[in-house]
């Protein structure tokens, strides 16, 4: 669970679990700083070389170890600057993040590197826990190494990151990493939380995320998030006439540590219903354990206002998802639940046609349509064996169709009358957008402006292509950029004449390409 972001609630009772084994980074026997060389910890990729840092060499690493790392991998650059005082005065971890796109040139965003290893105590599912570390934000150095015709090139840290948390089931991948380009979250770990860290070049800033893991975690690896940033930056760049990769960064890891709250975490849960019904209540768990706490309940960014039970009933709203979150907050501790989706199905009502009886003009064209129905889910059965979502009608009578969708069925009518008009409109029947000057818009002519106006015009599957408040304007049989194919297409027109009348038209009209 990663906590709401525009959410400021971020409080619980913790303490710290010393799960981690060589924490501080100590290096093995030796001096070195190298992508080798400290007990427990391990790169997640041998394509994506992960540095681990010493201060007996100053945080600093030599040539040798830059050239071997490019014989491993082409991705390799020259680290930052380590900021200083580092947090614990030991080890460091640093980690690449060539995730980046200058425009749409060059997208690498599986080309990051993570510091793994397997922890002391499992991580408990459904648990929740706190995760602590220090980011460092190094300046670009000055150093080149020379690499056939090439240059190995320096990095600098961007001052905005995100990090992420992977975890594992067990420890199998950990000291065994897997030899090819590929953020964690795509080899075998799964995501655990992530924190954006805004720092300061040549400064180290502290950060925190709160999480529960889905399953019980055996392993760690923290570095960089699995997405793609764009920077305005040229991914090559030249020195001394040699191209080197620029636009590569790198980030430092110090101190570690997790804590594990003593309240657990907050969820929601359907209670009742389905995306079908008239409402579904959701409920706040563990209710008994907050009951002196105070609750309010959002729906997506927005407060509810007044609803601050553990239980809450939402009535079926438009089709589409809705995201609901409960918070929770005492003296101790403030605290926001899991999001729990609502997707709601549209459901067909016996209104789809509209008002049940309707009168148009003589030798004029009637569609009968369900225009509520915008994304087409629905299933239609008319009288005469028609299963097209729209009905054309040139004769008086009842008229009838069944509609059909994942929540069930429903029946809806409508009886059509005609009878003798006097408007005075002319709507073509075709028009060719050849740009000929002849024909090329599709729109009505009236010998009396109307006072209020509204022409729409849709495909057979029902979808509006097009609408216009202005009788001088007309479609030109695009939608979008999109040229139309020929075809016939349905039109309505609604205007107000001169007498202050309400008319309504509808036909069909021939697009010819």
């Amino acid at each position: 669970m990663r906590l709401w972001a525009q959410d400021t609630c971020h409080r619980v009772p913790l303490t710290p679990i010393f799960i981690l084994n060589n924490p501080t980074l100590l290096p093995g026997p030796g001096c070195s700083s190298t992508f080798r060389g400290v007990p427990y910890w391990y790169p997640a990729s041998t394509e994506m070389l992960t540095f681990f840092l010493s201060p007996c060499t100053n945080y600093l690493v030599n040539d040798t170890s830059y050239i071997a790392g490019t014989k491993q991998s082409p991705v390799v650059g020259i680290l930052p600057i380590v900021p200083q005082p580092v947090p614990d005065g030991k080890g460091v971890i640093a980690v690449g993040d060539y995730g980046f796109a200058p425009g749409s040139i060059h997208v690498n965003p599986t080309y990051k590197s993570f510091a793994s290893t397997c922890l002391t105590q499992i991580l408990q599912k459904d648990s929740l826990y706190r995760f602590d570390f220090y980011a460092g934000f190094g300046e670009q150095g000055n150093q080149y190494i020379q690499l056939s015709n090439d240059y190995l090139g320096p990095q600098f840290s961007t001052t905005r990151e995100t990090f992420g948390l992977f975890g594992m089931a067990d420890c199998s991948g950990v000291d065994n990493p897997v030899g090819f380009y590929g953020c964690v979250g795509r080899i075998g770990w799964i995501p655990l939380g992530e924190v954006t860290v805004t720092g300061v070049r040549g400064h180290w800033t502290k950060a925190s995320m709160f999480f529960t893991p889905p399953i019980d975690v055996a392993a760690i690896s923290i570095g960089p998030s699995c997405d793609t940033n764009f920077s305005n930056l040229p991914f090559f760049s030249t020195a001394n006439g040699k191209t080197y990769s620029s636009n590569r960064y790198a980030f430092f890891l110090d101190s570690l540590q997790f804590y594990a709250a003593v309240a657990p975490p907050p969820l929601v849960n359907l209670v009742s219903g389905d995306s079908c019904a008239a409402d579904v209540v959701l409920g706040f768990q563990p209710a008994v354990y907050y009951a002196r706490s105070s609750l309010q309940w959002f729906q997506g960014d927005s407060l509810l206002g007044g609803e601050t039970g553990d239980q809450i009933t939402i009535p079926h709203g438009a089709s589409g998802a809705d995201t609901f979150r409960c918070r929770v907050q005492n003296d101790s501790l403030c605290l926001v639940s899991n999001p729990i989706v609502v997707d709601w199905v549209p459901v067909p009502g016996p209104a789809a046609l509209g008002s049940p009886d309707t009168t148009v003009c003589q030798s004029d064209t009637l569609v009968l349509r369900d225009a509520a129905d915008s994304n087409l889910s629905f299933r239609y059965q008319w009288q005469d064996g028609s299963t097209l979502p729209f009905l054309t009608v040139t004769q008086p009578g009842t008229y009838s169709v069944s509609i059909t969708d994942a929540c069930g069925t429903t029946t809806a009518q409508k009886v059509v009358r005609f009878a003798v008009c006097d408007y005075e409109v002319f709507v073509p029947n075709a028009f060719s957008p050849n740009n000929d000057g002849h024909n090329d818009l599709f729109r009505a002519t009236f010998f009396h402006p109307p006072t209020r106006f509204l022409l729409q015009v849709f495909s057979r599957d029902g979808l509006e292509l097009y609408s216009s408040r202005d009788p001088g304007r007309g479609w030109d049989g695009n939608f979008g950029r999109q040229r139309q194919p020929a075809g016939t297409y349905i039109w309505t027109v609604r205007y107000t004449d001169g007498k202050g009348k309400e008319r309504s038209l509808t036909g069909t009209v021939i697009l010819v390409r």
